[in-house]
């Protein structure tokens, strides 16, 4: 049920004025404002879709806990006892 994150497209700005007939290089700062613009659109809706994504794997680990608790716990303990033997190997 993964989803592949939707494509990011940036659209370049390019701003030329005319001096004499000759073009003079693209307004840099407008382009480099108007792709920050973007990836911020962009970023903003990859944060909705991960912390949607998230809610339902609360969701569903809850509901796990609530149909099989004893298992529950049993798998929490066995993590917590890992995770002593772990931190308590980094103080010796």
């Amino acid at each position: 049920m993964s989803e592949q994150p939707e494509a990011i497209e940036i659209e370049v700005v390019e701003s030329t004025r005319a001096a004499r007939g000759d073009a003079l290089p693209p307004d840099l700062g407008a382009c480099a404002r108007s792709a920050v613009r973007q990836c911020e659109q962009a970023l903003g809706g990859l944060a909705r879709q991960a912390c949607l994504q998230a809610q339902v794997y609360a969701d569903r680990a809850s509901a796990c806990v609530v149909k099989q608790p004893i298992k529950s716990m049993a798998v929490a303990a066995a993590a917590g006892a890992v995770l002593a033997l772990l931190l308590s190997g980094r103080r010796r």
